[in-house]
């Protein structure tokens, strides 16, 4: 039994009441698709029947002011999309069936007729009543086959601002019994060592009270591996005698003790530490090392070392560690032996190559950038000799 509380009530509320259960309807369609993410060697939660359940829900009995009289047939429309949105198949009787069935005896047998006719595997029946500031929510859920004897749930509040809380308490309970669930009584975290449990439980949406789904343990799979200080994480169930204990497993990933960079000749190895991401000390992350590659290519190419090659090795250490190596192999060096042009006849090569910024290998070149092949410089002599060209009336000339 779920109690919710309200703001100052006196006589009926001041809010549009009407507008209360337009808002819980809309609401259950705010909530994405989840995928249901399977884990090999983790024990399953409770699967979910392969057919929903089909549950009619039949007009609620109220017992309150003229003025909440429309919440008869407005309880059971919230409950349908509550109950739709736990997985079952739920459907509100028919207005003119519901007439009808009111004029009739309302016993077992008649549910039972009721459900044949409809072909219901649930009936939900159920009653509002106020008193005074108060409510009371309640339900019968009877099966429709007469093999088990019939469930009650309830769920009271004060003010009608908090009914959407006791409907979606209701639909949660029923829930329970439709789908053979569990509630999770204890989140628990294991194999962490640096990072808090606190830290972990922090970005996990499952908090006990909830009940355990299959889309809401993969959102927080997904969002303890995005915190990035995890190689491996695995959830369990425990059963208890009152619910079950959610277990998230961890294995944290190492610590960095050591960077090293070996094969450097061209370029100073302290300027390749000074730029990488990861340092001493910091957790091992592989995204970091990635970046770090591409960042010592870069910069070898700046130099015109095109055929470099980087790799790198994790080397595990005790007390979770690990020393990082990144091997350069820098090839060699690209270097422009003669520039050729061809189509040229107004202008002499001489002439070409005095426009250009780039220029052809020369006994300096090993001391300065004479001859470098740079691909952005060549894309910008481009540009410049038909620049010359035009500004000399050679106005459709292309290089």
């Amino acid at each position: 039994m779920t109690t919710t509380r309200a703001c100052c009530y006196r006589g009926f509320p001041s809010v549009p009441t009407m507008l209360f259960f337009q808002i819980l309807l809309r609401a259950a369609r705010w909530l994405p698709a989840l995928a249901i993410l399977t884990l090999a060697g983790v024990a399953e939660v409770p699967a979910q029947p392969a057919a929903p359940a089909g549950v009619l829900i039949l007009p609620f009995d109220t017992h309150s002011p003229p003025e909440l009289s429309y919440l008869k047939s407005e309880i059971p429309e919230a409950l349908k999309q509550q109950l739709s949105q736990e997985g079952a198949n739920a459907r509100v009787l028919d207005p003119g069936t519901a007439a009808a069935w009111a004029a009739s005896a309302a016993d077992d047998a008649a549910l039972a007729r009721l459900a044949g006719q409809t072909g219901a595997d649930f009936l939900v029946t159920g009653s509002l009543t106020w008193i005074g500031r108060d409510f009371s929510l309640d339900a019968r859920l009877a099966a429709a086959s007469g093999d088990r004897p019939p469930r009650f749930f309830s769920a009271v509040g004060q003010g009608v601002e908090n009914l959407p809380n006791a409907v979606k308490t209701l639909a949660q309970d029923i829930g329970l019994v439709l789908f053979r669930r569990e509630r999770v009584v204890e989140v628990a975290i294991e194999g962490s060592q640096r990072i808090e449990a606190e830290a972990i439980r922090r970005v996990i949406k499952t908090r006990p009270g909830d009940i355990l789904l299959p889309k809401n343990t993969a959102e927080d799979l997904k969002a303890i591996y995005g915190m990035g200080y995890f190689d491996d994480i695995q959830v369990e169930s425990q059963p208890r005698a009152d619910g079950v204990v959610l277990v998230f497993r961890v294995t944290e990933k190492p610590t960095v003790r050591s960077v090293n960079v070996t094969g450097a000749s061209a370029i100073d190895t302290e300027d390749i530490k000074k730029s990488l991401g990861l340092k001493k000390g910091a957790v091992l992350n592989d995204f970091t090392i990635r970046n770090d590659i591409r960042r010592i290519e870069d910069m070898y190419r700046e130099k015109n070392y095109h055929d470099v090659r980087v790799t790198h090795t994790v080397s595990p250490q005790r007390n979770n560690q690990a020393d990082v190596d990144y091997t350069i192999e820098e090839g060699d060096k690209k270097l422009i032996k003669k520039i050729v042009f061809i189509g040229n006849t107004a202008y002499s090569e001489r002439k070409l190559k005095g426009e250009m910024d780039s220029a052809e290998k020369s006994w300096l070149s090993w001391f300065t950038s004479a001859g470098d092949l740079n691909r952005d410089l060549l894309n910008q002599d481009a540009g410049k000799l038909t620049a010359f060209y035009q500004n000399q009336g050679y106005v459709r000339a292309r290089v």
